[in-house]
């Protein structure tokens, strides 16, 4: 059995793209060798191994059978950096003993003999080796199924794999790839794919995933691991709604895209120095803000009237189409690979604007920030009843920025006390933002009819009074000022 630590660029290309994937240069097919790789994937019935982050495969090529057994709960969003394991089994069976890494330990032996076929990936592969200044990348291109007993879901996709050199040479070569191919992102394994199209609702919009975080490690690590977790969160949803339009996919896309512009705004000491930061953050509000108009059509939608719904609906259709055409013009597309390769290898890991910030554990500098944005939270939160809406409207913004950084920095604090505290103050910063947020849409709510030339009053009859959501928001608050954070 030998280990090697595998590293990869996934990158997605939807199936009517397989033209320009054949007319790309890089990928002209008489210059690759050809290979059809069926590989089937083995689990329990219960599926302890993807449970426990690893997924287990044999693949034929010819006559030759080899086993693979890979940590992809390593992976985060794009860039897969993991162990795997990988033996030739002579009669095509799962062989799990000493010396298949820690799975035998993890899953037990009793359940490894509950092991048997899941799915299966059929795949023709056109791959070559690209050699030059930088390192050296496989470029292959997979194209496929993902098959679960009579069910089919085609998979086309290009994976760069780090053969020597600098992981770096992996994103040159695809941006070059992008000039001729609408590609983007990939955030999910073969194997992801396979375990999702078991699954029953695989359409269902995607919440935030748990993560899992050291807190023996650094504090760049933890801010790169969430970071990725943000993007994938995203990346998911994105394909849902431009697949569908889902209300529920636009959402989870923009929180998606929020929880990571919070990590960045409270973690800018690390990257303060960066050219680059300044152009990722206008490029994340961009992109936020072209699902923004989808999304108060769909808060309108959810609490208007029904003869508002009509027009309201016709409008959502033409802002989503808006939407989806920003999505797809190569400034979305390659704005996720852009922060995957600055996540991954930017200037700031080499250069940070503080130091300390690196040298620090992650729950030190964590707890650090979290306690200054929550002082500030409670400074501006005082007085609700005097402050103009857009005032209130910012405070908003604080309480969500530092909600989603808490629930992204919990799992470094892991004393019985932060458990202990955890929940309550979460769930006190819920309610502060969503009190505030039912502030602002009723704010907002009746320029909106107007901007769309919709009759009717606002908010919908039998809607709490405007003095009843700010004593809401006022007891939001109070609660927040007797909550005890969990990170002291």
């Amino acid at each position: 059995m030998n280990l090697a630590l595998d590293t990869e660029l996934t990158l997605q290309v939807d199936v009517e793209d397989r033209d320009s994937v054949a007319r790309a240069k890089l990928l002209r097919p008489d210059a690759g060798e050809q290979q059809h790789l069926v590989s089937t994937y083995f689990d329990t019935p219960k599926d302890d191994l993807h449970t426990a982050g690893f997924s287990l495969r044999i693949r034929r090529d010819g006559s030759t059978a080899r086993q693979m057994i890979r940590a992809d709960g390593a992976a985060s969003a794009g860039l897969f950096v993991r162990p795997e394991w990988d033996r030739t089994v002579p009669d095509g069976t799962p062989l799990v003993d000493a010396r298949s890494g820690p799975l035998a330990q993890i899953i037990g032996k009793e359940t490894i003999g509950w092991l048997g076929r899941r799915f299966v990936t059929d795949i023709h592969r056109d791959y070559r080796v690209v050699v030059g200044r930088g390192g050296s990348v496989e470029i292959a291109v997979d194209d496929g199924d993902i098959v679960v007993d009579e069910r089919r879901r085609p998979l086309l996709e290009i994976e760069l794999e780090l053969k020597s050199g600098s992981s770096r040479k992996l994103f040159d070569i695809a941006r070059d790839l992008s000039r001729e191919i609408p590609l983007r992102l990939g955030v999910l394994s073969k194997a992801e794919q396979g375990y999702r199209l078991l699954e029953a609702g695989t359409d269902d919009a995607t919440k935030a995933e748990p993560v899992r975080l050291n807190p023996e490690g650094s504090f760049v690590s933890a801010f790169t691991t969430l970071a990725m977790a943000c993007l994938r969160q995203f990346r998911l949803n994105e394909d849902l709604l431009l697949r569908t339009g889902d209300a529920d996919a636009v959402h989870q896309a923009r929180i998606g895209l929020r929880r990571l512009r919070s990590l960045l705004a409270l973690s800018k000491g690390l990257f303060a120095g960066d050219d680059r930061t300044r152009h990722f953050r206008r490029e994340l509000r961009w992109m936020a803000g072209s699902l923004g108009e989808v999304r108060d059509i769909d808060a309108l939608l959810a609490a208007g009237s029904g003869t508002q719904s009509k027009p309201l609906k016709r409008i959502r259709g033409q802002a989503l189409a808006r939407a989806m055409r920003a999505l797809s013009l190569a400034r979305g597309r390659l704005l996720t690979i852009d922060l995957v390769e600055w996540l991954a290898i930017g200037q700031w890991h080499d250069d940070p604007a503080h130091q300390a910030l690196v040298e620090r554990p992650a729950p030190f500098v964590a707890g650090r920030l979290l306690e200054k944005g929550h002082h500030r939270l409670k400074k501006y939160g005082r007085n609700l009843a005097s402050l103009s809406p857009c005032d209130r409207h910012r405070i908003r913004i604080r309480a969500k920025t530092l909600r989603y950084a808490a629930e992204l920095f919990a799992p470094l604090f892991t004393s019985p006390k932060a458990h202990h505290r955890r929940d309550g103050y979460l769930e006190a910063l819920a309610e502060c933002q969503h009190a505030l947020g039912a502030l602002n849409d009723r704010a907002t709510g009746p320029f909106l009819l107007q901007k769309y030339g919709i009759a009717g009053s606002w908010p919908p009859p039998g809607e709490p009074t405007h003095e009843a959501l700010l004593s809401r928001a006022d007891r939001a608050f109070a609660a927040l000022y007797d909550a005890k954070p969990f990170w002291h």
